[in-house]
């Protein structure tokens, strides 16, 4: 993340969350080609005689009101740096990367929040259920594998909902506290300076946030 984002987290102490349909990617929260023709299938095998037209127009109308109802933070799965996710979600050369263990991120939201790893697969050919409005947002095309996403999903929708909007247009994000200490390591960017670290350091200073402030690996010299 770039620092804005990173003193709105400390201000806040909250996660922020997307709205789906405003995350760029047009397969967002949709179903794939092989699910499609499973319901094209199943229809005629019940002998419809206007075909699955229906029923998959209905499905395409509820997903799209689904995507708007739907907000995701979202989390990069790994053992190692990412060279390819510092290049895209950090500004030249002041990015900050926050780390968290996944059990303890999941313990840390509330109940209203769903966390999942996001799986990668063929939107021509593979398939998942759809008896659950929310597999359609853990799941996404094999050209993203690199993210390695893990997601946590809200759904603004129900009678319980605390995250009930009144009218549209629903709002682009939505703040969810979570418990500050969930926080581990913050990254320094690989480019970064002294004066920016000696920032970085004053900051969780100032907002009491315990987590190990660490320079970027990619920071590194090689070895000869």
């Amino acid at each position: 993340m770039d620092l804005a984002k990173f003193v709105s987290f400390l201000q806040s102490q909250s996660l922020y969350f997307s709205r789906a349909d405003l995350l760029g990617d047009p397969f967002e929260g949709t179903v794939t080609r092989a699910v499609i023709e499973a319901l094209q299938a199943q229809s005629e095998d019940f002998g419809s005689t206007n075909g699955a037209k229906p029923l998959i127009d209905q499905m395409r109308t509820s997903y799209q009101s689904t995507k708007r109802n739907t907000y995701v933070n979202c989390w990069h799965m790994s053992d190692h740096e990412s060279a390819a996710m510092w290049k895209i979600y950090s500004l030249a050369n002041q990015g900050i990367c926050i780390t968290a263990s996944y059990d303890f991120l999941d313990q840390s939201l509330s109940e209203d929040v769903f966390l999942g790893q996001v799986k990668y697969i063929d939107y021509d050919s593979d398939a998942f259920r759809v008896d659950n409005a929310l597999w359609p947002f853990v799941h996404k095309r094999k050209s993203f594998v690199f993210e390695s996403e893990v997601r946590a999903v809200i759904w603004n929708q129900g009678a319980d909902s605390k995250f009930r909007f009144a009218a549209d247009p629903r709002p682009s994000g939505i703040l969810e506290k979570v418990d500050f200490n969930v926080i581990d390591k913050v990254y320094l960017h690989p480019d970064s300076q002294n004066w920016y670290a000696e920032l970085i350091r004053s900051l969780l200073e100032t907002y009491s946030l315990k987590a190990d402030l660490v320079r970027s690996k990619l920071s590194e010299v090689p070895f000869w």
